[in-house]
């Protein structure tokens, strides 16, 4: 049985997520052909690690505790500089918000969550020696998850395959928030480009490249090697597939703050759509579903009494069966897991073109689409007053992702991916190998 070591910075429990919600999935189906073994930071005592470890009985556990690394490896000198800067940081974001009230808007979230704050995950040398050590294990495949990690690259060894599997692009999603800006600056710009050539640099030292949607793959095939790149969509449990229900004026958004595509969307869901919504509609709910900061509730609870925020929901089909699913994505690449759990659960979904994008959803036919504010709200309200639509783009949708995403043909076209790979690995033909730094770093 083939070995593969997959290495992710996020614990894949609980499924409180999308990004949770993928690799869960696709580990829970790939254990049954594959050997697995899961690399994950946390501390050895955490709650979900041993939660995950009783549910996969069969999957090798290398957890690093950063706690036990840190132990006489850092000066407490540079880590006392370490917390004060930090804490600058903190002071400095919370001053410019408290002297520039009125920039507290859209405009102003973007530029503090995202282009004047981009840099690198700079991965911690200790974490990085314990992934060496562990990949020099005899693996035949290494999967690298996640943009947070793609700083990897460097100290993985030469002589295993490396693959890294790109949930969202990080320049893709960095040209939509430049783009939303009001008014981008010439260091706005640049930093753009330099984190995209960092990227793609970065890309190019993993043998392939596993991305979620066949727009992602055209993408960076404009920069990489077609052939090393392939296409594997994330898997969605369709085990509890719902019937039809009719909907009212009850609206769900699935996604946490962490996610800032899901923060962006939430805030502009307030500031600019539900000011449309109100004109149109006398009494509606908007349910917002993950987990959120007791500030940004408050803002938003203060200024909208229609939305609700529920925590993380156990048996999130049946919350969104009778329920219409909005999703005014604006930003990122990839899959949007939320838009399959709104679907499963025969929930019919508003989504915008950017967060349809990539799924083979057609406006009018398995969804609604709608780019501005004017447009969302009245989708919104056609939908919630029209039975017969709801249930047709439900049941389309549902009938595309049976025949598209069922999780057996998915967890298949995975495997022949890794069939793939490891055949042109025994037979040599390669084209490309990293170098650098990985067998040497110890």
């Amino acid at each position: 049985m083939k070995k593969i070591l997959i290495i992710t910075p996020y614990i894949p429990y609980p499924i409180d997520s999308g990004g949770n919600q993928a690799v869960f999935t696709m580990i829970d189906n790939l254990r049954k052909h594959y050997s697995v073994s899961l690399l994950l930071a946390a501390k050895k005592s955490n709650g979900n690690v041993t939660a995950l470890k009783k549910i996969w009985t069969d999957i090798n556990f290398y957890i690093y505790d950063k706690m036990d690394a840190e132990s006489g490896s850092i000066p407490l000198k540079l880590k006392m500089l370490t917390y004060f800067a930090d804490s600058f940081c903190r002071k400095y974001n919370r001053y410019f918000y408290k002297a520039l009230p009125k920039r507290y808007g859209t405009d102003s979230l973007l530029r503090r969550r995202t282009l004047l704050n981009m840099k690198h995950v700079n991965l911690d040398q200790d974490y990085c020696r314990y992934v060496n050590r562990i990949a020099n294990l005899g693996f035949d495949i290494i999967q690298t998850e996640f943009y947070d990690l793609l700083e990897l690259c460097y100290f993985l060894p030469q002589n295993v395959t490396k693959v890294f599997v790109h949930h969202e692009i990080g320049f893709v999603r960095r040209k939509n928030e430049l783009d939303l800006l009001q008014a981008p600056t010439c260091a706005d710009f640049a930093a753009y480009h330099q984190h995209k050539d960092m990227e793609i640099a970065m890309l190019k030292r993993f043998d392939h490249i596993i991305t979620l949607t066949e727009n992602d793959k055209k993408i960076l095939s404009g920069y990489i090697a077609e052939d090393r790149i392939h296409v594997s969509p994330a898997i969605v449990n369709s085990s509890d597939a719902m019937d039809f229900t009719e909907c009212g004026h009850e609206f769900v958004f699935i996604g946490s703050q962490s996610h800032f595509p899901n923060n962006d969307a939430v805030n502009w869901l307030c500031e600019k759509i539900l000011p449309e919504l109100r004109f149109k509609m006398e009494y509606f709910k908007i349910y917002i579903v993950g987990n959120w900061g007791k500030k940004i509730k408050r803002r938003i609870l203060k200024q909208n009494r229609e939305v609700i925020f529920t925590d993380y929901i156990k048996n999130l089909g049946q919350f969104l069966n009778g329920k219409i699913s909005i999703i005014p994505i604006r930003i990122g690449s990839g899959m949007r897991m939320k838009i399959l759990d709104a679907i499963w659960a025969c929930s019919p979904f508003i989504t915008t073109s950017k967060g349809v994008e990539g799924q083979n959803f057609v406006n009018g036919v398995d969804c609604i689409t709608a780019d501005t504010p004017e447009s969302f709200s009245e989708a919104m309200t056609m939908l919630s007053e029209d039975i017969d639509l709801q249930k047709k783009i439900a049941m389309n949708a549902m009938k595309d992702i049976k025949d598209a995403y069922a999780p057996e043909k998915m967890t298949k076209q995975r495997e022949d991916i890794y069939e793939k790979i490891l055949n042109k690995q025994i037979s040599g033909l390669d084209a490309q190998k990293t170098n650098g730094l990985m067998s040497d770093f110890s």
